[in-house]
C-alpha cells in the first residue's frame, strides 16, 4: 500500500492545482525516501536522466517564436479569419477549426486551445446553430460538447505530428531508457494514421451536428 502514497500525492497535487513539476519532484523523492534512497543520491538521478535525455528541452526554442507570433498579431489574424465565414453552418466552422488547429500544431504553432475555443469558436458555432431555430437546452450541451471535443481532438492527434513536441520526444526517451532506439520521424510517421482517423472522424460528427440542428429545426416548426 506504501506505493500509492505517490499517487496519493499527485492526486492531491492536481486538484487543489499545485504546481505540477513540484508536485512530481515531490513525489520522486518522497517514494526515493521510502526506497531507501538518500536526497543526494535521486538529485543525481534526476541530473543524470536530464543530461541523457536533454533532447527533451528542445521545445523551449520554440518559445520565442510563439511570443513573436502573438507580438505580430496572430490571435487577431485568426478572430478576423473566423469572422469571415460568420454566415457559415455551426458543422462548418467546427471543421474549420479542426482543419486549423490540427495544421498549427503539427508545425508547432499554438493558434488556439480552450481559451480560443470558448473565448472565440463557442460563441460563433452557437449563433450559427441559433439560426436553424431555437435550441433546446440539451442540443446547446451537444454543441457545446462539440467544440470541446474539436478542440481536444485536434490538438491531442496534431501534435504529435510535430517535429519537437514534447509528447514524441516523451516516448522516445521512455523507449531508449527501455533499450529501444527509435528516431522522433520514425515517431511522426506511426502518429500519421491516427491524425488522420481523428480528422476524418470529426469532420463526419461535425456534419452530423448540422444534420441534428436541421432535424430539430424541421421537428419544431412541424410542431407549430
Amino acid at each position: 500500500m506504501i506505493n500509492l502514497i505517490g499517487i496519493l500525492i499527485i492526486l492531491i497535487g492536481t486538484t487543489f492545482e499545485f504546481n505540477l513539476l513540484l508536485t512530481i519532484l515531490l513525489v520522486v523523492f518522497v517514494m526515493g525516501m521510502f526506497a531507501g534512497i538518500s536526497p543526494i543520491a535521486i538529485l543525481e538521478m534526476i541530473g543524470n536522466a536530464f543530461v541523457a535525455h536533454r533532447f527533451l528541452s528542445i521545445f523551449l526554442l520554440l518559445l520565442p517564436l510563439w511570443g513573436l507570433l502573438e507580438r505580430l498579431g496572430l490571435h487577431k489574424k485568426i478572430e478576423a479569419e473566423f469572422q469571415h465565414v460568420k454566415d457559415a453552418t455551426a458543422g462548418h466552422i467546427l471543421q474549420l477549426y479542426m482543419t486549423l488547429r490540427q495544421v498549427s500544431v503539427a508545425l508547432g504553432i499554438t493558434l488556439g486551445g480552450h481559451q480560443i475555443a470558448h473565448t472565440l469558436i463557442a460563441p460563433m458555432v452557437l449563433e450559427a446553430a441559433k439560426r436553424e431555430g431555437r435550441l433546446l437546452p440539451s442540443i446547446v450541451d451537444h454543441v457545446k460538447a462539440m467544440v470541446v471535443a474539436t478542440e481536444n481532438c485536434g490538438n491531442f492527434f496534431g501534435q504529435l505530428l510535430f517535429i519537437a513536441s514534447g509528447g514524441s520526444l516523451f516516448v522516445r526517451a521512455v523507449l531508449e531508457q527501455a533499450g529501444y532506439t527509435v528516431s522522433i520521424l520514425r515517431l511522426i510517421l506511426y502518429a500519421v494514421p491516427t491524425a488522420l482517423a481523428a480528422y476524418v472522424i470529426v469532420m463526419v460528427q461535425c456534419a452530423l451536428l448540422d444534420s441534428l440542428l436541421r432535424r430539430e429545426s424541421g421537428e419544431k416548426t412541424w410542431r407549430e
